[in-house]
């Protein structure tokens, strides 16, 4: 169970740090292609606006951080999730072990009565026995006898 959390919890932040390097590379693709555009017109002579490019690149950065803050919700809740699972399948492992453990007692005191029920029995029968056999003892042997089975 708590490697199975362990897996999920695991897995959601493999896959964010996949989801994170694809929207980097995006980024970075982007950003390449705009440095050589301007490189382009540089060696071209031409005049390069730079805050026109500037905020090109500058939405392009704000746009990359809404997507990988979007993928950090994204996995908090995949975290919350698994937690949330595993805390639910934990509770109600505790309520079946909390189940069978009052069985087992139940079960328990019940065969413990039994076997104290029986016991009396088996009891009240042996005294009723040796006090038949001493009863058929004769009175002057009686104390030898008690004593040879002390």
């Amino acid at each position: 169970m708590v490697n199975e959390c362990t897996r999920k919890m695991r897995d959601a932040e493999l896959q964010s740090e996949r989801d994170s390097i694809v929207k980097i590379d995006g980024y970075t693709k982007v950003e390449k292609h705009k440095n050589r555009d301007i490189m382009k017109l540089r060696s071209d002579h031409m005049e390069v606006d730079y805050e026109v490019e500037k905020e090109f690149l500058s939405t392009h950065v704000k746009g990359l951080k809404n997507d990988l803050l979007d993928i950090e919700v994204k996995l908090t809740d995949a975290l919350s999730v698994a937690f949330k699972d595993f805390e639910a399948r934990l509770k109600a492992l505790i309520v079946t072990m909390k189940e069978r453990t009052g069985v087992f007692f139940e079960e328990s005191i019940e065969e413990l009565l039994q076997f104290a029920g029986k016991l009396k029995i088996h009891g009240i029968e042996k005294a009723e026995e040796v006090t038949a056999y001493l009863d058929a003892v004769p009175d002057d042997k009686k104390e030898a006898e008690i004593d040879s089975k002390e």
